[in-house]
């Protein structure tokens, strides 16, 4: 077995062990509504802030890596972001439809599970796109020692949060203990996938559809922010105060992650 791959077995049994953790957490005790839409409230933030602090530039500079001009490769990025906003818009409204008259009596419990879904699709986007870049690094690392190194360290910094926000949607949204945690598993290997396809197939992906990906993503993450989290965040009234500044707290949170990791996230 060649160097490159004991890595890249490493790095993934890594990966699905902070992800399985990060997405337990929420299903180790029975929580109280308000506590998880405190939980919803940090969530929204993790979701808009790695949009607009990771996603989103990163789209950009990859882009522009491929030898774009920065003036055509922002246009492209935005015009990607705004495709993955109303793709996920049209998909919950025809779900919505397709559902109405099932669930006119339990409207709050079809809205929350629109939401986990809506986070699933968003963050299932992101974690392809983290296990091709992954692979992909770790393939190059031969010639870069450190560059599979950064790239797992931005993966692991966001991993655990991110799969706990989406376990949060699982519990708001009443999913059974057991099928919340085999849906957790199933999530996990999205990116050891991805990034054993990524690392067997390097050379058939480039960039540009990387980049392509990372701007989906973004408005993925900005729809479920801002469209399911956010208005679910302040649900509660008496505690709008209280769950604005857990918003800003998962923004914060993503911030001081992708300065811990230089910015480096799919490089």
């Amino acid at each position: 077995m060649s160097d490159t791959l004991v890595e890249l077995v490493l790095y993934l049994l890594a990966i699905i062990v902070v992800s399985l953790i990060g997405g337990a957490l929420p299903y180790m005790r029975r929580w109280g509504s308000s506590n998880l839409h405190y939980f919803v409230a940090i969530s929204a933030g993790v979701f808009i802030g790695a949009s607009f602090l990771i996603l989103i530039p990163e789209a950009i500079n990859t882009l522009i890596e491929e030898g774009g001009d920065v003036h055509d490769a922002v246009s492209h990025a935005l015009m990607w972001v705004m495709i993955g906003f109303i793709l996920l818009l049209m998909i919950e409204i025809i779900i919505k439809e397709r559902h109405e008259k099932k669930c006119r009596n339990h409207t709050n419990e079809h809205k929350h599970k629109l939401t986990s879904l809506a986070a699933f699709t968003g963050l299932g986007i992101h974690s392809a796109v983290d296990g091709l870049a992954l692979g992909a690094a770790i393939v190059a690392s031969e010639s870069n020692s450190e560059l599979g190194t950064v790239v797992l360290l931005a993966i692991l910094a966001h991993k655990a949060i991110d799969l706990f926000s989406l376990s949060t949607t699982f519990c708001l949204a009443d999913v059974p203990r057991k099928q919340g945690l085999i849906n957790i598993g199933l999530f996990t290997l999205i990116t050891p996938i991805a990034a054993i396809i990524s690392f067997f197939a390097v050379d058939l992906i480039d960039s540009a559809p990387i980049g392509v990906l990372m701007a989906l993503a973004g408005g993925t993450f900005t729809f479920v922010g801002m469209y399911d989290l956010l208005p679910e965040a302040f649900h509660e009234k008496r505690n709008n105060y209280k769950a604005y500044a857990l918003v800003v707290i998962g923004i914060l949170l993503i911030l001081i992650l992708n300065m811990l990791t230089g910015g480096a996230h799919t490089h």
